[in-house]
């Protein structure tokens, strides 16, 4: 079971049914990527999922994702990131939460400074762990 945080609306996501998952024994949970976002939405800014709003919150989810490392695990103990067809499924979802213009979340999380191994950012991962000099053959992995 994951935990969520905010209070959530998903009656206006279509079919929304399909936002649960159920388990051997007939009960039934959110998805990991439902949940997930859930979570994300209030960090982000975005409240609301809209047709015309996808694109800004998938790009502020790649922000998040990438300076905090902040993704899903799956049951192999990969890291599994949220992609625009995941954000644009969920169209309708709300949250509790105060929304904030792209510079707001900007001025709030990415202009902080991070010093993080770079084991542990998100295109380091998605390069197969290694740095993409390295996943070009030009030179020998030095992470």
């Amino acid at each position: 079971m994951t935990l969520i945080i905010p209070t959530f609306c998903a009656h206006q996501v279509a079919d929304w049914s399909k936002l649960l998952v159920e388990i051997s024994d007939g009960r039934k949970y959110l998805n990991i990527a439902t949940a997930t976002l859930i979570n994300y939405m209030p960090i982000i800014g975005i409240i609301e999922l809209t047709e015309a709003n996808i694109d800004d919150a998938w790009v502020r989810i790649m922000l998040i994702e990438n300076l905090f490392l902040k993704c899903i695990v799956d049951n192999n103990g990969r890291r599994v990131f949220l992609t625009k067809d995941d954000v644009a499924r969920h169209v309708g979802l709300s949250t509790e939460g105060a929304s904030l213009t792209f510079h707001e979340f900007y001025e709030k999380w990415c202009n902080c400074r991070l010093a993080l191994p770079l084991t542990d950012t998100a295109s380091f991962i998605a390069n197969g762990d290694m740095t993409a000099l390295c996943k070009a053959g030009a030179v020998n992995n030095a992470a």
